[in-house]
């Protein structure tokens, strides 16, 4: 096994490292990238933030965009491209979300682009995974645990996990799945304890002198379609046409 460093969000860096590879690659895995906000100098002003940002872009949604673009030449038909992704792309971790979130999104594409020449494309989303650099040891024990009483498995993710995925993914039996997000996490669960919190009362509530109803975490900032102002007044006049009220609802 040979290693070789490069910048995977130079292009220049690319081509070198492209000379550098075999001319037929089976497998691409795109695991470059990480969470750049630890690296951030903390600062607030706009520049800083856009700075952060598209640092965030740049090592999970570019690398692996440039990195797959300069080897697409060289993936042999019927190989697979695999991406590292997160958690975070549905949970809404700020530029690092945003980025994963990307990644998914721009995959789907690619499956598309590679298909017809029978190479997959798919991403692994891990949860998290312990025993690994990602966290920079800045995690704290009861962050810690509960990300792992959150999981369906009450455990932590193993690196195994994630090697046992991609290597599937990469394997004969995968050849017919592409396109996809393949969630390695433990199934975890929102917090369920927060009790239901009242609503405010739409219009029609307080006109009617009803009480707010109490809704659970799920239900929260849900309005009713029948409460909307414009589908009451159509209700008044589906009533007068002829027309099912219920059909409103």
């Amino acid at each position: 096994m040979t290693a070789l460093v490069c910048d995977h969000t130079d292009p220049a860096a690319l081509l070198r490292l492209a000379a550098e590879l075999p001319e037929r690659l089976d497998v691409l895995v795109n695991n470059a990238g990480g969470q750049t906000d630890f690296d951030a100098d903390g600062g607030t002003d706009l520049a800083s933030y856009a700075r952060d940002f598209r640092a965030n872009l740049d090592a999970n949604l570019l690398g692996a965009a440039l990195t797959t673009r300069a080897l697409e030449d060289r993936l042999a038909d019927g190989g697979a491209v695999i991406h590292i992704g997160s958690i975070a792309a549905d949970q809404g971790s700020g530029s690092y979300g945003a980025a994963k979130a990307g990644l998914a999104s721009w995959n789907v594409e690619l499956a598309r682009l590679l298909g017809p020449r029978g190479i997959t494309a798919n991403v692994v989303a891990p949860g998290y995974i312990a025993d690994t650099e990602f966290f920079r040891d800045r995690l704290a024990d009861a962050r810690r645990e509960r990300l792992v009483a959150d999981t369906a498995t009450g455990r932590p993710g193993s690196v195994d996990d994630i090697t046992g995925a991609v290597a599937f993914l990469a394997s004969p039996a995968a050849r017919h799945v592409t396109g996809q997000v393949l969630n390695v996490n433990g199934a975890p669960t929102p917090p369920v304890d927060a009790a239901p919190r009242p609503q405010p009362a739409s219009p029609a509530t307080r006109r009617a002198g009803k009480p707010p109803v109490a809704m659970g975490p799920q239900r929260r900032g849900v309005t009713r379609i029948r409460d909307l102002p414009c589908l009451r007044i159509a209700a008044r006049y589906s009533s007068q046409s002829g027309c099912s009220p219920a059909m409103l609802r």
